[in-house]
């Protein structure tokens, strides 16, 4: 690596060693299970200016802001020999990049670094039921990721533009595409923490995830994850990070009840709750009161005995009786044809 990239990734570094000790733990953990990209690792590319950027990709749209940066499509213009390490092989090729300012990071509660380095571990390989990361770029105060461009969109505006609601066999086949991806990090000991509808990406026939900004390393030996308080989308939140007492809690959990609430949602097209907390009316009547059927039946919801014994699993408020994702693929339900 030349002089100039270490010289910026170590900029990098040193801006992340002054964040908040709850963001250093979680970066120390990252670095000791080696998902953290680092100076030198085989996802950077040789340093780039800004110059350099426009050149290779021209951009087409803005997808959305971040506080610490913005989602952009961009068309490769051309192929930059310099960028060995992004696997982008042909001009004219649509990609996503997502770029991370650096003085803003540092003030927010997402770690680019530990974001993309677990974003490149869980989706090695084929099936991985993750988006691929292609690489990643760095200039003096910006940092790159760059991932291919999926143009059907989020798994919220495919269920948005539905014209009715699903149907249980088309739920189920979406299930197993959300599983594929959950189990691939579960498997890495890496927890999402915002497992959401709109954190899945439709990719033909397969579903993909994405966004590992709040991602953390679960304790290899029980997978647990230090809970300081909410984290991720509220409506999807797990009632252990909700109610935000202090504590370790077991990280797959965490998915798995955002996972139940997304099937909420692909059953009766509507969220749930607002915050799975008592001062919610709805998520006391449908969970502390074990009012689900009786709600669906008022709603006129046909749904059959072993969907309903699923859900309920999922969106079980005790999390140690909350099944894994390796359960859910085996589940009565899940294995029909």
């Amino acid at each position: 690596m030349d002089p100039q990239t270490m010289v910026n990734l170590q900029q990098w570094l040193r801006m992340l060693e002054n964040l908040s000790s709850d963001q250093s733990v979680e970066l120390r953990i990252a670095s000791e299970m080696q998902i953290a990209v680092q100076p030198g690792g085989e996802h950077y590319s040789a340093h780039v200016d800004e110059e350099s950027m426009l050149t290779c990709f021209l951009k087409v749209e803005t997808l959305r802001k971040s506080n610490a940066g913005q989602v952009q499509v961009f068309q490769v213009a051309k192929i930059n020999p310099l960028n060995a390490a992004v696997t982008v092989n042909e001009p004219n090729q649509l990609v996503v990049i997502k770029t991370f300012e650096m003085y803003k990071a540092a003030g927010i509660q997402e770690n680019p670094l530990s974001e993309l380095g677990i974003h490149a571990k869980v989706s090695e390989g084929k099936g991985s039921g993750v988006v691929p990361l292609l690489g990643c770029l760095a200039t003096q105060s910006k940092l790159y990721a760059i991932f291919p461009y999926v143009p059907d969109g989020d798994m919220f505006k495919y269920l948005s533009e539905l014209p009715q609601r699903p149907s249980e066999r088309h739920i189920r086949q979406l299930m197993r595409g959300m599983l594929t991806g959950i189990s691939r990090c579960h498997t890495n000991f890496i927890c999402h923490r915002d497992i959401s509808l709109e954190n899945f990406l439709r990719c033909d026939d397969e579903l993909k995830l994405i966004d590992f900004g709040l991602s953390v390393g679960m304790n290899p030996s029980d997978y647990s994850v230090r809970n300081n308080g909410p984290v991720g989308k509220t409506k999807y939140m797990a009632p252990e990070l909700a109610l935000g007492r202090p504590s370790l809690v077991d990280g797959r959990k965490l998915d798995i009840w955002s996972l139940g609430v997304t099937l909420f949602m692909l059953i009766t097209q509507t969220e749930p709750f607002h915050i799975a907390t008592n001062v919610d009316e709805r998520y006391k009547t449908l969970i502390t009161r074990k009012g689900m059927r009786l709600v669906f039946n008022t709603w006129g919801m046909i749904v059959s005995s072993p969907l309903m014994d699923l859900l309920e699993s999922m969106l079980n408020p005790n999390a140690d009786e909350r099944p894994t994702a390796d359960d859910i693929f085996n589940h009565p339900w899940m294995v029909e044809a």
